[in-house]
């Protein structure tokens, strides 16, 4: 049985405004230990956005990797329950103990653990999805001094992320998740779709920077898919 989430108030828009009055929201946000709720309201305001979806990012600097993260599920939700209207929490899934092809491929004791973890946050009803899943992803580093140095190729498909699309089922949650379209990439996350109808999934970043027609035809194909719109820059990541 789905928990009963807090409620989120419903964004009403008023038919005859203009598009560029309409609110947004921004559903790919990774949370930093250091980013203040207060600052994150002040830019938000900014820039109109309504809403945020809070993907916890915990990733240290480690090996060469400057993440600038080390935020956590518990932020998060401590940032959801101040600003209920303005913050979405979301059970982070960029963690180092995800880092390996064998804990997305097969059952393993960290990948039970972050199931049975995963599951009771859910359960609490103060968590409204999951992500943002690293399954396919190249390095990068940007002007502000981020270094990505992870490349990344888990399965898709794998044992992890089909618990999850479980998880995402019971609870009626989304996952979100980075996988750049290559060919292998694009047929296993097909692969998850038909397998978990009704689990609800975001592939990030336009469908993993796929064209429009092929985006298109994965929305015609699986209407349990979305796609989030986060840009990625050389500049900015």
């Amino acid at each position: 049985m789905a928990q009963q989430r807090r409620p989120l108030p419903p964004l009403v828009v008023d038919p005859n405004r203009p598009n560029r009055e309409l609110p947004l929201v921004d559903f790919h946000t990774h949370i930093q230990k250091r980013a203040q709720a207060d600052d994150l309201i002040q830019k938000m305001d900014a820039t109109g956005v309504t809403r945020l979806v809070l993907m916890p990012l915990y990733y240290g600097d480690s090996g060469g990797a400057i993440n600038d993260g080390e935020g956590s599920d518990e932020q998060a939700r401590d940032y959801g329950r101040r600003f209920p209207d303005r913050f979405v929490p979301f059970v982070g899934m960029q963690r180092g103990e995800l880092n390996g092809r064998e804990v997305m491929r097969n059952s393993t004791d960290v990948g039970l653990r972050l199931l049975r973890q995963t599951g009771d946050k859910l359960r609490s009803g103060e968590f409204f999805g999951m992500g943002e899943f690293m399954l396919r992803f190249y390095p990068y580093t940007t002007a502000q001094g981020i270094v990505a140095t992870s490349d990344m190729d888990y399965p898709v498909d794998g044992w992890f992320m089909r618990q999850c699309a479980d998880l995402s089922a019971r609870y009626r949650v989304p996952m979100v998740f980075h996988a750049e379209a290559e060919p292998h990439v694009a047929e296993a996350a097909r692969r998850l779709f038909a397998a978990h109808p009704q689990a609800i999934f975001v592939w990030a970043h336009n469908c993993g920077r796929s064209s429009a027609a092929d985006i298109a035809a994965l929305f015609d194909a699986f209407p349990n898919l979305h796609a989030d719109l986060g840009h990625m820059t050389p500049d900015r990541g």
